[in-house]
């Protein structure tokens, strides 16, 4: 079998499973400033960059997240990946993502793609993703 004259089929097929809906966005400090101490753009306004199809997937469990101490809250920190369309805009680390409609009423909310997931022959951009649980 030629995967590269099916890999249009199997890219269609990944995409009829993404059943929820996600907005990505992206900071764009509006002065062109800098944070010092993270290399961020300042706070400034959030430019959209997609819009559309998605599919959150965690490996693991919680339990295997990570927790750490937050102005004296424990807070977990659990790593999923984020499906978008093969064609989609491509994300960059520390983009905003927030799942608008999901069949699962706890996935709504806030992740920010903490790390891209490079690939030959993908059904789906896949990058990873991290919520944080308080």
């Amino acid at each position: 079998m030629d995967l590269t004259a099916a890999l249009a089929t199997l890219q269609g097929e990944a995409e009829s499973r993404m059943t929820d809906t996600c907005r990505v966005t992206r900071a764009v400090a509006s002065t062109g400033d800098v944070d010092p101490v993270t290399g961020l753009p300042t706070a400034g306004t959030r430019t959209t960059v997609y819009t559309g199809v998605c599919r959150v997937r965690t490996g693991g469990s919680v339990s295997a997240g990570s927790q750490r101490q937050v102005a004296g809250d424990t807070v977990t920190s659990v790593s999923s990946l984020l499906h978008l369309p093969i064609g989609a805009p491509q994300v960059k680390v520390n983009d905003r993502v927030e799942i608008l409609t999901t069949v699962n009423p706890t996935m709504v909310g806030l992740f920010t793609v903490s790390g891209l997931v490079p690939g030959s022959q993908m059904t789906a951009q896949r990058v990873q993703v991290t919520a944080v649980i308080d």
